[in-house]
């Protein structure tokens, strides 16, 4: 489970606030170019068809949400653990079913969004909508000086818009034009697709599903009989 899923792909479904029980599945799709510029014709990209180049790093994050609570599902075969992320108690759980043990960490401490200087960045609607991966969706672009940012958003589950919008005080870097750009995207619904272009680099962050449904509360808790341990690297 790495830091990079979490912080990454997680981070949106901060502050839940017991709108929302289901599952959800998001993928990240990294790729290194190897001519400098803007070449847009990267924001046309499927992000299947970026997955499928040989060159890829491709990261899927399974989660599922209920009563404040995220639980994530790690995806790698050698490694069957899965971590809880209580909105309630602010605390990450880690648990290993396999030495059957968990550990906590404190969910980072909440910071107000700082505005940007004048001329960072410009949003702007594409006047476009398009259904992307069974969900409706509406696209908007953020442009700086280095950087394009293409985002498809959707208002198909109000739930976990609100949810969302509340990330960009949450994980977010105040200082940083891209954070706040993305921040002011939230405002749109929540992202079904957003690509970001530099001069050397795409990323695609996909939603592939949303699924609401009931799940079972133990889900949700450190199984019976755990033990908890400190947290590694001593912190």
């Amino acid at each position: 489970m790495t830091l990079r899923l979490i912080a990454g792909l997680i981070a949106p479904l901060l502050l839940v606030q017991g709108t929302f029980e289901g599952k959800l599945r998001m993928r990240s799709i990294d790729l290194e170019l190897d001519e400098p510029g803007l070449t847009e014709s990267w924001l046309d990209v499927a992000p299947a068809t970026a997955a499928a180049r040989e060159d890829a790093d491709v990261d899927i994050a399974e989660m599922q949400v209920k009563n404040n609570v995220l639980r994530l599902e790690n995806t790698e075969e050698d490694d069957k653990g899965f971590g809880l992320v209580d909105f309630g108690r602010q605390t990450m759980t880690v648990i290993d079913p396999v030495r059957k043990m968990y550990f906590e960490v404190p969910l980072p401490a909440g910071e107000q969004t700082a505005t940007p200087p004048a001329g960072t960045y410009t949003i702007k609607p594409l006047g476009k909508t398009k259904t992307i991966n069974g969900m409706n969706a509406t696209g908007y672009e953020v442009r700086a000086k280095d950087q394009i940012v293409r985002a498809w958003m959707t208002k198909d589950f109000p739930g976990l818009t609100g949810v969302f919008r509340a990330f960009a005080s949450k994980m977010r870097g105040n200082d940083d034009p891209e954070d706040a750009a993305v921040a002011e995207l939230m405002k749109f619904g929540f992202p079904v697709l957003i690509i970001t272009l530099t001069d050397r680099s795409v990323r695609y962050d996909e939603t592939v599903s949303i699924e609401r449904a009931t799940l079972n509360a133990d889900l949700f808790k450190v199984p019976t009989g755990f033990t908890k341990q400190s947290i590694p690297g001593g912190q």
